[in-house]
């Protein structure tokens, strides 16, 4: 059968961009997409290049999977040819999860479909110098604006300390008003004979 009707795969191609100096990994996803048992089986047309993990699987009802697929050689050239890989997909029951490999011995009646890997160099984005500039700018005045809120809040605990010592001082001057005046009416008063008068107490 031409094309999978049991899986969703997503991308539908891959891409190793060189160099090959060190492992390059790439994510196949598969999705289950009828209410049945689905087994999956994952070729390539160049084994020795690759690591396909997992390459069998079997998949719930309406279940997913991601696939990763690495690029093995390295310090190799680039290939001159696209690979391929073939992800095939049947029906089945539960129980047959317990040997896959059995179940994928009769390769017959089975849906699949090529997902072609290609080895072309990575285009890199050129940095847009006004873009940089305006992302610098951005940067700068948010950390304006933090500084500026912090120094209002500085300036806040300045002006309320600044009044709890007006405050204080307020309280020191009453007290020394009160205390004043406490000393001044307990004073020996004069008998008008130059002697101060005295309380006798019987």
């Amino acid at each position: 059968m031409a094309g999978s009707t049991f899986l969703k795969i997503s991308p539908s191609s891959l891409n190793f961009s060189p160099p090959f100096t060190s492992h390059k990994s790439q994510t196949l996803h598969l999705t289950n997409n009828v209410d049945e048992y689905v087994a999956f089986k994952i070729r390539t047309t160049s084994p020795a290049r690759y690591a396909v993990k997992p390459n069998v699987g079997l998949l719930k009802p309406r279940e997913s999977v991601n696939i990763s697929i690495i690029f093995n050689v390295l310090n190799s050239s680039t290939p001159t040819k696209p690979d391929t890989f073939l992800v095939m997909a049947k029906t089945t029951k539960k129980e047959d999860a317990v040997n896959l490999k059995a179940l994928w011995a009769d390769s017959k009646d089975h849906s699949q479909r090529k997902v072609p890997a290609t080895f072309n160099p990575t285009e890199e984005k050129p940095v847009d110098f006004v873009e940089s500039l305006q992302t610098q700018n951005d940067q700068l005045s948010q950390q304006l604006h933090e500084v500026e809120a912090e120094n209002a809040s500085l300036q806040d605990a300045v002006t309320s300390l600044n009044r709890q010592i007006r405050e204080e001082e307020k309280k020191k001057e009453m007290l020394s008003d009160s205390m004043a005046k406490f000393n001044s009416g307990s004073a020996p008063t004069n008998n008008g004979n130059g002697h101060v008068g005295e309380i006798i107490l019987l």
